[in-house]
């Protein structure tokens, strides 16, 4: 119990770290071990030390941290809303990215947490397994340790004289919004174009010493036709979008993605504007794909999570030729695929074959396009 007490390192804001995949796990579990070992010590004022190590961690769970965040689902501020969890999220279509949000709420559910000792090094992700996965023997050692601690309370126990709080620390906790001289910059990278619509993404990123609740405003050429991890409105071929309320907040020296599709209208595109005295013209040169990679491709698998009898993996496909491409790759995997998203693929022995879906199958020079794989072994 002393390593855990004295000699394990902790984030600034007090959360003792073991592990990157299930750090909340093993404080809570040992939380519940320190609050019983308490009772059976004799040294007062080491039991103390051990009930207020353990109180300290449930609370820092509970919201206590510089998140000012709870790590609960549906319980305190800010809670996570999409932990990696097949029937909370209730797909239709049996992919992890749909729909962007879980239908149904965990209720009393813990992530993971932090994947670092870092206290911000968490983000409400279900396709981050590391940070986001639920289980029962992450909520056996929370439980436990909630109902010592409900046992102390109704006792002669005294707990610390600074009671837990939801806001960050400070005198002064940081209001989001825009900071002066700290703008928010974003990068528009289009993911595919068929000439009568495209799709994109934008990432938003906060350059700035304090966290925004970002609203970003960019061109759009046409009508939106659909937008996911934002919500945002068209007027005179400008798209304002802000994040919504697992994302609204970008932390300093961070970004959000997000990403919309839009159908081209015979308005003239963003930022070019009419001619006073219109001529004809001969219409634009359609992107001519090149329908074969001829080594145009590059192909990086980069594993996301890992477990002994499976692992998660996102696919990046580069475009290094000059052209667009509309692309097809094959690559080798390591057992056989459970789910794959965002392309369609076969599979020939330990070979999968995956080209894009209609919104993602041209890939643009010097851009990526990216899905990903979950294998069991």
């Amino acid at each position: 119990m002393r390593v855990w007490t004295e000699e394990l390192e902790r984030t600034p804001g007090g959360l003792v770290f073991l592990d990157q995949w299930g750090s909340l796990r093993y404080a809570s579990t040992t939380a519940f071990l320190a609050v019983i070992y308490a009772g059976q010590v004799e040294d007062p004022a080491l039991a103390e030390s051990y009930q207020t190590f353990a109180l300290t961690q449930i609370n820092y769970i509970l919201g206590d941290n510089p998140r000012g965040a709870s790590y609960v689902v549906g319980f305190g501020v800010n809670p996570p809303k999409n932990p990696h969890h097949r029937a909370a999220h209730d797909s239709p279509t049996n992919n992890i990215a749909d729909p962007p949000q879980n239908s149904h709420e965990l209720t009393g559910a813990l992530v993971g947490g932090p994947a670092s000792p870092d206290d911000f090094d968490w983000v409400d992700d279900r396709t981050d397994f590391i940070r986001n996965e639920v289980a029962t023997d992450y909520n056996a050692g929370f439980t436990g340790a909630l109902a010592e601690i409900v046992e102390l309370a109704g006792s002669d126990f005294v707990p610390p004289p600074e009671p837990p709080t939801n806001e960050p620390p400070g005198d002064d906790p940081p209001a989001p919004g825009p900071v002066p001289g700290d703008p928010l910059t974003n990068a528009v990278t289009t993911q595919s174009d068929w000439g009568t619509g495209y799709c994109a993404n934008v990432t938003v990123t906060n350059g700035g010493s304090g966290p925004v609740d970002w609203v970003v405003i960019i061109p759009i050429d046409g009508t939106l036709r659909d937008i996911w991890n934002a919500v945002g409105v068209v007027s005179d071929g400008e798209l304002t979008a802000e994040g919504v309320s697992w994302n609204n907040i970008v932390q300093p020296n961070s970004s959000v993605e997000f990403g919309f599709c839009a159908e081209r209208g015979s308005a003239a595109p963003p930022n070019d504007p009419p001619s006073p005295d219109p001529q004809p013209t001969d219409p634009p040169d359609e992107p001519n794909p090149d329908p074969s990679p001829d080594g145009s491709l590059s192909v990086e698998l980069v594993t996301q999570s890992e477990w002994t009898s499976g692992y998660c993996a996102d696919v990046h496909v580069r475009n290094t030729g000059t052209a667009p491409v509309d692309w097809v790759v094959d690559f080798q995997i390591e057992g056989t695929i459970r789910e794959l998203w965002n392309a369609l693929y076969t599979v020939t022995g330990q070979t999968v074959t995956a080209e894009g879906l209609d919104w993602n199958n041209l890939v643009y020079p010097n851009q990526p396009v990216v899905f990903g794989f979950c294998a069991n072994r």
